[in-house]
C-alpha cells in the first residue's frame, strides 16, 4: 500500500492521496529484500456480501464466495550508487455467483523505481506504478464506491530531484503525472448529450503536480520546510456530461470540470526518538475552474499529518490525517445546469501491526473519510465512508505463511441511493522465496 506521508523531502504527494486499506500493491525495496529477485504466490478463499457496491435495501445486493490467485515476481538490484526495483503482480478473483464466462476479474499491477545518488547531496528518483483492473480500490483508491464490468487503467509516474544546497539547507523539485482511463465510454455522447453519463465522462482525466520544497535542518532531530505545488487536473473525455434539455441550456462537456491549483504550505518533521516520528504539513489550496459555466474559484485548506511509533520489536502504530480536493464520479447538475466539480476530502486513519510472537503477526486498520461536494445538485452535501480491517498472519517457516482477514466498508451519503455496506472475509496461504 502506498504510504501517505512520505518524507517531506519527497513532497510530491498528490491531492487526495488517501490510505484505503487495500489500495495499492507494496513495492519491493532494498530494505525488504537482499536477494536480486523474489517470487511469491498467495491463494485465498473469500466471501464478499456486496461485491457490486449496491445501495442498501436496493434489492440489487449480490454476495458471493470465491477464491483469489495472486502471484508476484520482483527484481531487487541495489548497486553502489543506484537502486533498481521492479515487481509485477497478477490478481485473479473468481466469483461463484457469476456465470462461467464472467466469473473472473483480472488485475495487473506493475511497480518500477530507479534511484541514483550522483553525490552525497544530489539524488534523482524515477518511479512508476501501472494498474489495469476492474477493482475500483486499485484503479481509483479515492473513490472505492462502485464496481465496473470493464477494464480500467491507472498510471502514476513520479520524478524527484533532491539537492543539498548546504549542510543544513536542501531543495526538492518534482513532477508527478497521474492518468485514468475507464473503458465505460459512450461514443454517441461525443455528439449528442446523453440521458445518463458514463464513467469515462465522469472520471477519465490526467493530473499533473509540480512541487518545489525548501528544507532546513533546524535541529539534530528536526527538519522544517516551506513548499509550493502547482497542479493541473484535465478531463480527457470528449463526451457531454448529461442531457441539456431538462435544464434549458446546452450540456457542458467533461472538460468543463478542468481546474488548476496553487498550493502553499509549511511544515515540520521531528523525531522525538529513533522510534517515534512526527510529520506535519499545513497550508491552503487555491483552485480555478476555468472551463466551468460559472468560472468558479475556490480556496480550501490543505495538509496532512502522520505520527508513527515502533513501540516494540516488530510492532508499529501509525495515525494520520489528510485534507485536499479530489475527483468524484458525481456530476448531477443544479437547476441552472452547473455540474458537480469535485470534492473536499478529509481523512482520519490509524493502523497497528503487532508481533505477538516471531511467527504470529496481527493487524488492525481504521479510516473515516468525509467528503463535501462542490457544485451541482449536491453542492455542500457530504459522504461519510468508514473502513475497518483486521488480519492475522502465521509464519509456518521462512517460505510459507497462513493468512486470515476481515474488512468492513460503510458509506453513509446525503445522496439518495448511494450508501452501501460491505463485509469481506478471507483465509489463505502465501508461499514466498
Amino acid at each position: 500500500m502506498k504510504k501517505i506521508f512520505v518524507s517531506i523531502g519527497a513532497a510530491a504527494i498528490g491531492a487526495g492521496a488517501l490510505p484505503l486499506a487495500q489500495a495499492q500493491p507494496v513495492s519491493l525495496s532494498p530494505q525488504e529484500s537482499t536477494k536480486p529477485w523474489s517470487v511469491a504466490l498467495a491463494l485465498r478463499g473469500f466471501y464478499d456480501d456486496n461485491y457490486t457496491y449496491a445501495a442498501r435495501d436496493s434489492g440489487d445486493v449480490r454476495d458471493s464466495f470465491g477464491f483469489q490467485v495472486r502471484p508476484t515476481v520482483g527484481l531487487n538490484m541495489p548497486l553502489e550508487q543506484t537502486y533498481i526495483g521492479l515487481d509485477f503482480t497478477y490478481i485473479g478473483d473468481w466469483y461463484e455467483d457469476r456465470s462461467s464466462d464472467e466469473a473472473w476479474d483480472h488485475s495487473f499491477l506493475v511497480n518500477g523505481m530507479v534511484s541514483h545518488s550522483f553525490t552525497e547531496r544530489m539524488n534523482l528518483e524515477v518511479s512508476d506504478q501501472f494498474v489495469y483492473s476492474q477493482r475500483p480500490e486499485l484503479t481509483d483508491p479515492n473513490l472505492g464506491t462502485f464496481r465496473t464490468d470493464s477494464n480500467n487503467i491507472n498510471n502514476r509516474g513520479n520524478v524527484q530531484y533532491s539537492l543539498g544546497l548546504s549542510p543544513r539547507l536542501g531543495l526538492v523539485l518534482g513532477y508527478e503525472n497521474l492518468f485514468w482511463d475507464y473503458e465505460d465510454d459512450n461514443a454517441s455522447a461525443e455528439t449528442t448529450p446523453p440521458a445518463s453519463t458514463s464513467l469515462s465522462a465522469e472520471l477519465d482525466r490526467m493530473e499533473h503536480l509540480i512541487p518545489v520544497n525548501l528544507r532546513h535542518q533546524t535541529g539534530p532531530s528536526t527538519v522544517t520546510f516551506v513548499g509550493y505545488n502547482y497542479g493541473i487536473v484535465g478531463y480527457t473525455s470528449d463526451e457531454f456530461l448529461y442531457s441539456g434539455v431538462p435544464y434549458g441550456i446546452p450540456s457542458p462537456k467533461a472538460d468543463s470540470r478542468d481546474y488548476s491549483s496553487h498550493y502553499g504550505y509549511v511544515g515540520v518533521e521531528h523525531n522525538f526518538t529513533p522510534l517515534l516520528n512526527l510529520g506535519v504539513r499545513g497550508g491552503a489550496q487555491y483552485s480555478d475552474f476555468q472551463n466551468s459555466p460559472t468560472s468558479e474559484t475556490t480556496l480550501t485548506p490543505y495538509g496532512d499529518l502522520s505520527l508513527s511509533y515502533l513501540y516494540t520489536v516488530g510492532s508499529t502504530m501509525e495515525v494520520g490525517y489528510t485534507l485536499s480536493q479530489a475527483a468524484t464520479d458525481q456530476v448531477t447538475p443544479d437547476a441552472s445546469g452547473n455540474p458537480t466539480l469535485n470534492r473536499l476530502v478529509s481523512s482520519v486513519y490509524a493502523r497497528v501491526d503487532h508481533q505477538f510472537t516471531p511467527q504470529l503477526h496481527g493487524g488492525l486498520f481504521g479510516q473515516w473519510q468525509y467528503s463535501v461536494y462542490n457544485g451541482g445538485a449536491y453542492d455542500s452535501q457530504n459522504d461519510n465512508l468508514y473502513l475497518l480491517g483486521a488480519s492475522l498472519r502465521y509464519k509456518f517457516n521462512q517460505f510459507l505463511a497462513g493468512d486470515l482477514g476481515y474488512t468492513f466498508d460503510y458509506l453513509d451519503s446525503d445522496i439518495v441511493g448511494r450508501g452501501y455496506t460491505r463485509n469481506r472475509v478471507y483465509v489463505g496461504v502465501t508461499a514466498s522465496y
